[in-house]
């Protein structure tokens, strides 16, 4: 007889077989010639959906392989590297395609789709479809979660199938559910965390994690008060879950991206209808913006969601009565306490201004005390004043004046960091993050506005004022950066997805058309022309990837003009285009300029991390990298020009290896003879150790 392992193995591969999808279609297909042979047409429907089940769930499973790309159980080769350098949306050695399991999915797709016509086949079909999950893990093929993933993958396409013909708006909801996670999480991982505030996050929730310091966030053991605690926690969490990895780090802003886009979803639906919140979701998931900072370890993609929580529950409150008016205010309150603990005031003074502002236009200022009722209030200062009064006993004015006056009050007053640009530096942005719906904007915000002139104002007039007003508070404010405005990105996609809901319809304005028409043909134009002037740009983008780029959006040039003659091919068209081009520039164009700023400083730390020293010393001089620390697992001595005097005192007294840029290599020999151990692209790697050398493991 067979040991009980072999014999559990053999089992588990002849389990692994029915849940092969050529095999399961292969029992499709004989289940539905019988039918035909047999004139059952019972039989013959069960044939029908299983095969387009198990098909469906086949083609979705392998998508999100694609996207997730998580590598295999017992492929231990994995090199991000790797990924960097040879760049491709599919994995042809199949080595990176754990998440979800397909053998699961197709297993529960057919499982339930055969259920659904002969349910007591469910007693035997649902039993096998989990031992083909379990014999996945036991084969070591997958983890228990890339099952748990393939049930509800295989799951999901049965009933969105089943349901086609009696609820028409399921399959469409099915079909944006699956674009808003295959967007927010593409290839979530597979890229280098970016210098600064990617790895400064990632570093200091990690050290806090590793030291059990859970109240006040530190990075290389000095207090970090530049945002307040949620967003560390949240991150925590994750490197908990996950491990500190780029995945675990950028988690929770996809996470949080697919809640705002359903939560998008579920408000517009319920204010305007089914077709308008469709054309809104799409709108708010495909745009660069939402790509970027859903692939993001910062704030700001949980702050969007915590502020448009809290405008959607106002504006829903605002539109209600009675019990259900006085829950959505709790929930404006409750959200915003939130965002507060994510980013500090603006969590409160966006919601209440534009709140406020919208009140004042509808003529209805009274309803402010209903708004401000004093146990809403009370819970806003219990979730958000305790965090920042314990910080104030631990660390006294330092947190005053870091966190409130410096993080706060001279940031908007002030530049901070360099981070200046003109008036219109806004405009620029919006024009390339919410690219191509921002043609959708200048006619949806004067509906805004004369929805106010002409009538009472609604969902145009609201949505206006919450665009424009982050528009304008941020343009006044002296630093600027393209991450402050993304808290209007969902305002601004109810605007463009109302007016493309409309055109979509047949009634809808065309003049926008004429406005992408002219923006995709200019950004095709700097495309090509860029790498042919002084703009060159061979180091971070090669000339053919922006030949590439230009030639996408010729196409989207090309289809407004096919949408003017006819709206739905051409509104359809311009939809695939868009994904199209954020798939080119995840997969594509984020691989150079992510090697090109981070790979030395990687290759760098993963060297000095490999050298396993406990009395080694990690310094850099003159740079601020905290992805040296992240992926050296290294506190780092910071050094700048006014340090030389610590400088030439660490070199005598300790083993010291240095990070700095090449340019800074004869200004830091002048203080002790450093021996060069790397010189490579902007950065020089430097020790004081005679016997160390860049071959040493």
């Amino acid at each position: 007889t067979m040991p009980r392992a072999e014999a559990l193995v053999a089992v588990s591969k002849a389990v692994n077989y029915l849940g092969n999808g050529l095999f399961l279609i292969a029992v499709t297909a004989v289940i539905y010639g019988a039918g035909r042979f047999l004139k059952k047409e019972k039989l013959k429907n069960a044939g029908r959906e299983g095969f387009f089940s198990v098909a469906l769930a086949g083609i979705a499973v392998n998508i999100l392989k694609a996207a997730f790309e998580r590598p295999r159980m017992n492929y231990h080769g994995f090199s991000i590297m790797t990924l960097l350098e040879n760049p491709s949306f599919f994995d042809p050695m199949k080595r990176l395609d754990s998440f979800p399991s397909g053998h699961t999915s197709v297993s529960f797709a057919f499982a339930s789709a055969l259920s659904s016509i002969y349910p007591q086949l469910g007693f035997l079909l649902y039993p096998l479809a989990f031992l083909v999950a379990l014999a996945r893990v036991y084969l070591t093929s997958h983890y228990p979660t890339d099952t748990v993933a393939g049930v509800m993958v295989g799951l999901g396409a049965a009933y969105v199938l089943a349901r086609r013909s009696k609820e028409r708006e399921t399959p469409v909801k099915g079909a944006l559910f699956f674009l808003i996670v295959f967007i927010s999480f593409l290839k979530l991982g597979s890229f280098l965390l970016f210098d600064l505030d990617e790895a400064v996050f990632s570093v200091a929730a990690r050290e806090m994690l590793y030291r059990g310091s859970l109240l006040t966030p530190t990075y290389n053991m000095l207090a970090r008060f530049d945002k307040p605690i949620l967003f560390y926690w949240l991150l925590i969490s994750s490197f908990t879950l996950f491990g500190a990895t780029e995945f675990a780090a950028r988690f929770f802003p996809a996470a949080f991206g697919v809640m705002l886009s359903v939560m998008t979803f579920s408000f517009v639906k319920r204010m305007k209808g089914f077709r308008c919140a469709a054309w809104s979701t799409v709108v708010i998931v495909l745009n660069i913006a939402y790509l970027t900072y859903t692939h993001a370890a910062i704030t700001d993609m949980p702050l969007t969601f915590f502020i448009s929580a809290s405008l959607y529950s106002f504006y829903a409150g605002y539109t209600a009565a009675g019990e259900d008016k006085r829950r959505w205010f709790f929930y404006f309150w409750l959200s915003s306490a939130f965002a507060v603990l994510v980013k500090g005031a603006v969590g409160v003074i966006f919601p209440l201004s534009i709140a406020c502002i919208y009140l004042f236009l509808s003529n209805d200022m009274k309803r402010l005390r209903e708004l401000f009722k004093a146990s809403y209030v009370l819970i806003f200062l219990l979730i958000t004043l305790p965090w920042f009064l314990i910080q104030f006993r631990l660390n006294g004015w330092e947190f005053f004046n870091a966190f409130i006056i410096r993080h706060h009050m001279e940031r908007y007053t002030g530049v901070i960091s360099g981070h200046r640009g003109p008036v219109y530096y806004y405009i620029g942005v919006l024009v390339l993050g919410f690219f191509p719906w921002v043609a959708l904007l200048p006619g949806a915000l004067w509906r805004g506005i004369k929805e106010k002139i002409t009538g009472s104002a609604g969902l145009h007039t609201f949505t206006a004022v919450w665009f424009l007003f982050i528009l304008v508070f941020f343009t006044v404010a002296r630093t600027k950066l393209p991450n402050y405005i993304l808290p209007l990105l969902p305002a601004a996609s109810i605007l463009a997805g109302v007016t493309l809901a409309e055109f979509a319809g047949l009634n809808g304005p065309r003049r926008w058309l004429y406005i992408l028409f002219a923006l995709s043909f200019l950004l095709a134009s700097a495309s090509y022309v860029i790498p042919l002037t002084v703009l060159k740009t061979d180091a971070l983008i090669p000339e053919a990837l922006l030949f590439t780029l230009g030639f996408i959006f010729l196409v989207i040039s090309g289809l407004s003009i096919l949408a003017i003659l006819n709206p739905g091919p051409g509104l359809a068209g311009i939809t695939a285009a868009t994904l199209l081009l954020l798939i080119f520039v995840r997969v594509e164009l984020v691989a150079p300029v992510n090697l090109y700023l981070q790979k030395t400083l990687y290759t760098y730390s993963t060297y000095i991390k490999g050298l396993n020293d406990e009395t080694l010393v990690l310094a850099t001089y003159r740079i601020n990298n905290p992805s040296i620390n992240f992926y050296s697992e290294k506190d780092t001595v910071n050094l700048w020009k006014r340090d030389d005097a610590l400088l030439k005192d660490l070199t005598l007294r300790t083993n010291l290896v240095l990070v700095t840029k090449t340019s800074f290599t004869e200004e830091i020999k002048k203080i002790y003879a450093f021996r060069v151990l790397r010189r490579e692209d902007d950065y020089v790697l430097l020790t004081n150790m005679p016997g160390l050398s860049w071959r040493t493991p």
